[in-house]
């Protein structure tokens, strides 16, 4: 019947039943648990790579398709950021480390969400043709075959 229920967490509320104005203090049954509010902002850090997905494509976008200063620093930097995150996954969750909390889910989250990052750096690699993917590529490492025959030439005297 109140506006902002004890659900809600509110500590405030006002009742519109049959013509009352009143407000009321409601006071909070239950806060939340130190171990649930670690394990909620564990959830938090795990996610928030995702939310700079987007920006890093969209700034490996406007870095264009030329191979200029600008360009290579933006991919450089968008795949050296997610291998330090994936490195350093262990320090990133240590101020969450209770032994009532598993964040085995929230690591794998963490480092999945990472190398979707690193996937849309090394497709920027890829655009600008810095990965080896076509086959002149590896031409270097071809070996030579040897030849079938040999034809030499010559002036005859007689």
């Amino acid at each position: 019947s109140y506006m902002g229920s004890t659900d809600n967490r509110r500590k405030w509320a006002i009742d519109f039943n049959q013509d009352s104005r009143q407000v009321q203090y409601v006071k909070p049954t239950k806060q939340a648990s130190n171990t649930e509010l670690k394990q909620r902002k564990a959830w938090e850090v795990a996610k928030a790579p995702g939310k700079g997905i987007f920006m890093t494509a969209f700034m490996l976008w406007m870095a264009g398709s030329g191979i200029n200063i600008f360009s290579i620093m933006i991919t450089g930097y968008s795949m050296l950021n997610p291998i330090k995150a994936i490195i350093g996954v262990n320090s990133t969750f240590s101020k969450f480390s209770d032994p009532s909390i598993s964040l085995l889910q929230p690591k794998l989250v963490f480092i999945a969400i990472n190398i979707v990052a690193l996937g849309v750096a090394f497709y920027k690699c890829s655009t600008l043709g810095l990965l080896p993917t076509a086959d002149s590529d590896w031409v270097a490492s071809l070996t030579v075959r040897p030849p079938l025959e040999y034809s030499a030439g010559g002036m005859a005297f007689a």
